[in-house]
């Protein structure tokens, strides 16, 4: 896909209204140009800011008494006529970002990084670079994230290695992704920035924030481990035990 097509897709791409196809190809493309990212990421920011600023809970909600307050007053026919449509307006604009607002509130960060481990196992979601090397994979990162990211040398337990990486998207979010092999089976760790970590509503946990506090869960058949690292939020899954991913997480302190 050429940077024009990609680049009048991003406001699609960004409100998930692609289909499969395009949705991966958009996602590839912006892993590999480096403009076009940049064009993806201001736009994100622009859209993220808007809903921050809109969607907060006291002025919502005071946007909201003070709309109904007007449909409870009676003015002249006239005035009626033109606050019926205003306040339509402006109900609307409340409804649709109390939307976006309750996506938000319930977005769950393991249901996709889940979901992407679950593509790489079935092949839909290829590595981009094939290394065991720390170095090699933090170099491949070093223009495609807003933050410097660390890579441990070694895992402080046996039975593991470094299979590679790829840069994908966590609905929407850029992160770096590594997939690691530990006593032959597949564990996926992300790792994102703090402040694009946000949106989900474990990063909000304010128990997060603190970096020894490592948060569980199972789904299905996978434990997924969610902490603060070193210089960002990091999520790690795999059919392993919590002993294993607290190992790995602590390797990136």
């Amino acid at each position: 896909m050429r940077c024009e097509e990609v680049r009048q897709f991003i406001s699609a791409y960004l409100d998930s209204e692609l289909d499969t196809k395009n949705n991966l190809q958009v996602e590839e493309h912006l892993e590999q140009c480096a403009q076009c990212r940049s064009v993806y990421e201001a736009q994100y920011k622009f859209e993220h800011n808007i809903r921050q600023h809109l969607t907060s809970d006291k002025s919502t909600q005071e946007a909201w008494q003070r709309a109904l307050h007007k449909l409870k007053t009676r003015p002249s026919p006239r005035l009626r006529i033109l606050q019926a449509a205003g306040l339509t307006v402006i109900l609307l604009v409340l409804a649709v970002f109390g939307v976006y607002r309750w996506n938000a509130s319930h977005q769950d960060l393991s249901r996709f990084a889940v979901i992407s481990h679950e593509r790489f196992v079935a092949d839909q979601l290829p590595l981009v670079i094939h290394s065991s090397s720390a170095e090699e994979i933090e170099n491949y990162f070093k223009d495609k994230l807003s933050f410097e990211l660390e890579i441990p040398q070694t895992l402080p337990f046996k039975g593991a290695r470094l299979a590679g990486a790829r840069m994908c998207h966590l609905n929407k979010v850029p992160v770096a992704y590594l997939v690691y092999y530990i006593d032959n089976k597949p564990v996926s760790v992300f790792l994102m920035h703090e402040e694009e970590a946000v949106r989900f509503r474990q990063v909000r946990d304010k128990d997060l924030q603190i970096p020894e506090n490592m948060k569980y869960h199972r789904i299905g058949d996978k434990l997924v481990m969610t902490c603060k690292a070193k210089k960002a939020i990091l999520t790690a899954l795999g059919q392993v035990d919590e002993l294993t991913l607290h190992q790995l997480a602590l390797a990136y302190e």
